[in-house]
């Protein structure tokens, strides 16, 4: 949870309405970090995808996306309609606009690494910051 808090803040009743009143939240003593701007974690984010992300990634279990209304949003108009009419055990790779190209930014000898676990440590004085990511 400390990577989770350090990339995107720690929740706060803005951000998780109730979370204050959660013992788990509570006892577990989380210090109070700011957010960092999802493209500095997903440098290739596009404003859909950012769009997207923040959906998927909401701390509030109520405010986050369902499957089928992510197929909906607009990073995915590029799949075509098609896919939406697909059935479940036909492959996305037998529509037209859909295939697999080579990362660009790919490094095969580049040592793994964590973006999140990168990031520096920036605690909140006094008070928690909202966070806020085309992929």
């Amino acid at each position: 949870l400390d990577l989770i808090f350090k990339a995107f803040g720690t929740p706060t009743e803005e951000s998780w309405p109730g979370i204050s009143q959660k013992a788990e939240f509570v006892e577990g003593g989380f210090p109070n970090y700011l957010s960092h701007p999802l493209r500095s974690i997903v440098p290739r984010l596009t404003e859909a995808g950012e769009s997207l992300l923040k959906k998927f990634i909401a701390y509030e279990p109520t405010a986050r996306t369902s499957a089928a209304d992510a197929m909906q949003h607009e990073f995915f108009s590029c799949l075509g309609r098609r896919i939406h009419q697909l059935h479940p055990t036909v492959s996305i790779f037998t529509v037209e606009e859909v295939s697999l190209k080579p990362n660009p930014g790919f490094v095969p000898d580049a040592e793994p690494s964590s973006a999140a676990a990168a990031l520096p440590a920036r605690p909140a004085s006094g008070g928690h910051s909202r966070g806020s990511a085309h992929i």
